[in-house]
C-alpha cells in the first residue's frame, strides 16, 4: 500500500501539471488568437456536415456570436423532406460557407431571406439550402447528385467563389488519372483523427485551442489532398494547377447543368464579386451556354463592398451582404419559376 500512494501521488500531479500546461495554453490562444468556435461535425461520404439538429448550435468569433440549429440532414434552413409537395416550387443552394450563413443567425442568410421573397403574395417555394463549409465545386455537383436530387428542385443556385476550385477532392469517374477515393480516404483520416478526441462536442463549443487544433489538421490534410491530385496529375507549379481547375471547373459545371436542365430544371450561377473572371475559360464557357440556352442557365452578379462582410480578416458576408445575394438570385429566379 506504501508503494502505491507515491505513485498516485505522482500520477495525480503529473495530472495537474498537465491540465494546468492546458490552461495556461486555452487562455495564450483566447487572448493573442482568438477562433472562430465551430459546431461539431459528422461525415458522410467523405464530407463533414454539421450534426443533424443539434440544438443551440453556437458559433463564435472576435466579430460575431451566434446561435442556429440545423435540420434533419445536417444543413440550415427549413426542415424539409422528399418528396416535394404538390403545388410547391423548390429552389436548391449550392455552395460553400458564404451559403452556408457563417457568422449569421437563422433567418438572415441568402437562403431565408430568398425563400421570403420568393414566397411573397402567397406562393409556395421552399428554398433547401446545401450550402457546406469549405466544400469545393465538384463536391457540390456530388452533394447534388447524391443528395439534391431528392429534392426535385426546380432550379440550383450555385455561389460561385474563387476557392471553389483549389481544393476539389471529387474529379470525374471518367478522369482515370484521379484516384478520387484515395483523396477522399486521406483526408478523412485525418479529419477523423480530431473527432475521436474525449468531449470533443463540447470543446468545438468551448475551447479556442481545440478550435486551432482543428483548424491546423484540416488545412494539413486539405494541403496533402490537393498535393496527391497534382502528383495524380503530374501538375508541376502554380500555372499548370490553375490550368487543371480551368479544365474540371469547365467539366464539372457542365455534369452540373447537363443533369439540372436534364430534369427541366433550370441553373442560376451567382458571380460574387466578378470572381468568375479569374477563370476566364471556365467565365467564357458559362457565358456561352446562358447566351445558347437562357431557360437552362443564367448567370447573375453580386457585387459587395467593405460593409457588405465581416472585415478584411474575414471576408464572409454579413448581414447586408447576404441581402445582396438574396435580391440577385431573386431576380433571376422569378421569371424561371413561373
Amino acid at each position: 500500500m506504501r508503494r502505491v500512494t507515491p505513485l498516485l501521488a505522482a500520477c495525480a500531479l503529473s495530472a495537474a501539471a498537465g491540465a494546468a500546461t492546458l490552461g495556461l495554453l486555452e487562455a495564450a490562444v483566447r487572448v493573442l488568437a482568438p477562433q472562430n468556435l465551430q459546431p461539431p461535425s459528422v461525415s458522410r461520404y467523405g464530407i463533414l456536415y454539421a450534426k443533424p439538429s443539434y440544438t443551440t448550435t453556437r458559433h463564435r468569433s472576435p466579430r460575431f456570436d451566434v446561435e442556429y440549429r440545423t435540420n434533419r440532414h445536417g444543413f440550415r434552413g427549413g426542415d424539409y423532406d422528399f418528396p416535394k409537395p404538390a403545388g410547391v416550387k423548390r429552389v436548391l443552394l449550392l455552395g460553400d460557407s458564404f451559403t452556408w450563413g457563417w457568422g449569421v443567425a437563422d433567418g438572415k442568410t441568402y437562403g431565408d431571406l430568398l425563400e421570403a421573397r420568393l414566397g411573397s403574395g402567397g406562393r409556395g417555394v421552399q428554398v433547401v439550402n446545401l450550402g457546406l463549409v469549405g466544400m469545393g465545386l465538384s463536391i457540390q455537383e456530388y452533394l447534388y447528385r447524391r443528395l439534391g436530387t431528392l429534392f426535385t428542385p426546380d432550379a440550383v443556385v450555385v455561389a460561385f467563389i474563387s476557392n471553389d476550385l483549389d481544393y476539389d477532392f471529387f474529379q470525374r469517374k471518367e478522369d482515370s488519372q484521379t484516384s478520387a477515393q484515395d483523396v477522399v480516404e486521406r483526408v478523412e483520416a485525418g479529419r477523423s483523427l480530431v473527432r475521436r478526441v474525449p468531449a470533443y462536442a463540447w470543446l468545438c463549443q468551448h475551447s479556442h485551442l481545440f478550435a486551432l487544433l482543428r483548424l491546423r489538421v484540416s488545412a494539413l490534410v486539405l494541403d496533402a489532398g490537393r498535393e496527391h491530385l497534382d502528383a495524380a496529375h503530374k501538375v508541376k507549379g502554380d500555372v499548370e494547377r490553375r490550368a487543371r481547375q480551368q479544365k474540371e471547373g469547365v467539366k464539372t459545371f457542365d455534369a452540373l447543368i447537363d443533369h439540372v436542365c436534364g430534369r427541366g430544371a433550370s441553373v442560376v450561377v451567382l458571380d460574387i464579386d466578378d470572381y468568375l473572371s479569374r477563370f476566364t475559360e471556365v467565365a467564357a464557357h458559362l457565358r456561352a451556354r446562358a447566351q445558347a440556352a437562357p431557360r437552362c442557365l443564367r448567370l447573375a452578379r453580386v457585387e459587395t463592398d467593405g460593409q457588405d462582410v465581416f472585415g478584411p480578416e474575414d471576408p464572409h458576408w454579413n448581414e447586408s451582404g447576404h441581402a445582396k445575394a438574396a435580391a440577385a438570385a431573386a431576380r433571376e429566379l422569378g421569371s424561371l419559376l413561373r
